[in-house]
C-alpha cells in the first residue's frame, strides 16, 4: 500500500497525498528524524517481572560502539531520499571539515565519558531494577536514537529487516494489494495526533495488482481490516494492517456509496506504478500529461513507455507533473534525465572531503518539443533535480509554487549487526545553476492552487479545478502557435 500521507519517507508529499499499499513505505517518515518505532516501543520495552538467573547482562557501551564502527564500512548505495513534512533547515554540510584524526579524537573524548556512565546505568539496572529489561529492543532503540539525535534530519537507522524491505519497495518490487491511499480527500482526514477520523480512502488502483483483481475501486473507503475497525487508529498502524506476506488474504471492509462491502484480497508481488499518463486534447492539439509520483527502480521504464505512447498518439508537447513528488533514488532520476536531454552534465555531486563527481547524459535525447514541469512545496530532492536540470537546459517552463529545497543526498552504510544507517554525505548541484538546498526552486510562472482545493490530494482534483494544470496547458498552447 503506497502511503503518500506518511510523515517522512514518504517522501516530500502533502499530508493528504497517497501512499502505496506495499509492505514498506511509510514514505518515508518521512524533525530531526523521529526514530522508527516498532508498535509503541519506547527507549525501554514494556516492563515484565524480573526473571533472575536466566537474564544475560550486555553492557550498553558495546551496543553504542556499533554506530562508531559504521564509519569504516564502505558498502554504500547512493540515494537521494524523499522527504515531505520536515520544516527545519538542514545544518550546513561542512566541506572544510576537521581532519579525520581530529574528528576521531573528539569522538573518543566526547563519548568515552558517556560509555562509562552508560555502563554504570546498566549495572544499576542489573542490581536494583525490579523488572526485566528487553535488551534486544533497548539496543535497537539506542541505535535509532543515536542516529536521530545527530542533527541530520534525513539520517535514520534501519534494522536488517527494515533495510531489505526499504530497498525492495524503493526498487518498485512491492508486496501487498497495490493501491495508492490517503487518509481523506484533504487535511481534515486526521486529527491533531495523526489518528484516523474515518477511514482509508482508495485514491488509485494500480493496473494488474491484487486490488484490481479483487474489485477494489477508486473512492472506496476502508473502515475495517480483517474485522478490526480502524476508525481512531494511528494512520500508519492502519496501513500496516493491510500489508502482509505473499499468498495471505486480507479482508477489507469498505464503504462504497451507501453500501458496505467485504472484499477479500490475496496479497502478492507487483510493480509499483510510479508513472501515470494520459493525453489532453485542446483546440485540435494533443498534449501529453505525465505524473511522476516517485523515482524508483521501475520509474525509468515506465517513464519511457509513457513518453513513447504519448508521442505515438500525436502529442505535440508534454507536461511533467512533479507536484508532491518527494524524490527517490539518484540513479533513477538520472536515467530519466538521460532519456530526455542531449549530451552534457546532469548533476554534480560534492562530498565532505571536497571531492566531486559529475554525472552526464549521453548523446541520445528527445526532440525539443514544448515542455512544462509542474511543482509545489512537496516537490523535493530528486524531483527538484529533475526540475532544475530541465530548466538549466532550457527544455521546460516551470509552473506552480516554490519547491521544498532539498539539495543534499544520503548514503547507506552497513553495520556489524546487519543493520544500516543512512545520513547526509553529499550535496548535489544542477548542471549550470546553484545548489538549492534550504532554498527551493522558484517557478518561472508562479500559480497557486484554487483556494477550495488547496489542501486536497491531487488524485481528487479535476482538470477544471486545477489552476496549475490549466496554466501548463495554456503555456504549451502558446508555444504551439
Amino acid at each position: 500500500m503506497e502511503n503518500n500521507n506518511a510523515p517522512e519517507y514518504t517522501d516530500g508529499e502533502n499530508a493528504s497525498e497517497p501512499v502505496e499499499t506495499s509492505d514498506v513505505e511509510t514514505t518515508p517518515p518521512e524533525t530531526p528524524q523521529e526514530p522508527a518505532k516498532k508498535g509503541k516501543s519506547s527507549f525501554f520495552a514494556p516492563m515484565t517481572k524480573k526473571s533472575g538467573e536466566n537474564r544475560v547482562k550486555v553492557p550498553l557501551w558495546i551496543m553504542i560502539m556499533a554506530i562508531l564502527i559504521a564509519m569504516t564500512i564502505v558498502f554504500q548505495t547512493t540515494y537521494v531520499f524523499l522527504t515531505d513534512v520536515y520544516d527545519r533547515q538542514l545544518k550546513e554540510l561542512t566541506l572544510y571539515a576537521i581532519s579525520a584524526n581530529e574528528r576521531t579524537s573528539q569522538i573518543s573524548e566526547k563519548l568515552g565519558e558517556s560509555y562509562s556512565v552508560m555502563d554504570q546505568i546498566a549495572e544499576l539496572f542489573e542490581k536494583k531494577y525490579i523488572y526485566d529489561v528487553d535488551y534486544d529492543e533497548l539496543a535497537e532503540d539506542i541505535l535509532r536514537y543515536y542516529v536521530a539525535l545527530t542533527g541530520d534530519k534525513y539520517a535514520q537507522y534501519y534494522s536488517a529487516e527494515d533495510y531489505q524491505g526499504l530497498i525492495a519497495d524503493s526498487e518498485g518490487n512491492s508486496v501487498g494489494i497495490g493501491t495508492y491511499v490517503t487518509y481523506g480527500y484533504d487535511d481534515s482526514g486526521l486529527d491533531a495526533y495523526d489518528r484516523l477520523l474515518e477511514g482509508i480512502n482508495i485514491a488509485y488502483v494500480m493496473s494488474g495488482t491484487p486490488a484490481e483483481k479483487a474489485g477494489v475501486q477508486v473512492g472506496d473507503v476502508i473502515i475495517a481490516v480483517d474485522g478490526q475497525a480502524i476508525t481512531g487508529m494511528y494512520y500508519e498502524d492502519a496501513i500496516d494492517l493491510v500489508k502482509g506476506e505473499v499468498g495471505t488474504t486480507v479482508v477489507l471492509t469498505v464503504e462504497r456509496g451507501e453500501s458496505t462491502v467485504d472484499i477479500p484480497v490475496v496479497r502478492d508481488n507487483y510493480s509499483a506504478q510510479t508513472v501515470i499518463y494520459h493525453t489532453i486534447e485542446q483546440d485540435g492539439h494533443k498534449i501529453g500529461y505525465i505524473r511522476l509520483i516517485h523515482f524508483y527502480g521501475v520509474t525509468y521504464n515506465q517513464f519511457k513507455e509513457g513518453v513513447e505512447a504519448l508521442l505515438a498518439d500525436g502529442c505535440e508537447g508534454i507536461i511533467y507533473d512533479l507536484r508532491t513528488n518527494g524524490g527517490g533514488f539518484l540513479d533513477s532520476v538520472c536515467n530519466v534525465l538521460d532519456y530526455i536531454l542531449p549530451e552534457g552534465p546532469i548533476v554534480k555531486l560534492v562530498y565532505s572531503d571536497q571531492t566531486s563527481d559529475v554525472l552526464r547524459s549521453n548523446g541520445k535525447c528527445l526532440d525539443k518539443i514544448p515542455m512544462v514541469v509542474l511543482v509545489d512545496d512537496g516537490t523535493a530532492s530528486a524531483a527538484e533535480l529533475f526540475t532544475a536540470t530541465l530548466k538549466d537546459y532550457d527544455y521546460a517552463t516551470v509552473i506552480g509554487t516554490k519547491t521544498y529545497g532539498k539539495g543534499c543526498g544520503q548514503n547507506f552504510y552497513a553495520l556489524k549487526n546487519g543493520g544500516y544507517i543512512k545520513f547526509t554525505s553529499f550535496l548535489y548541484t544542477p548542471p549550470y545553476s546553484e545548489n538549492y538546498d534550504g532554498i527551493g526552486i522558484t517557478p518561472d510562472i508562479v500559480v497557486e492552487r484554487y483556494d477550495e482545493v488547496k489542501n486536497r490530494s491531487l488524485f481528487y482534483i479535476t482538470a477544471d479545478e486545477d489552476a496549475q494544470l490549466k496554466a501548463a496547458v495554456e503555456n504549451i498552447m502558446n508555444k504551439l502557435k
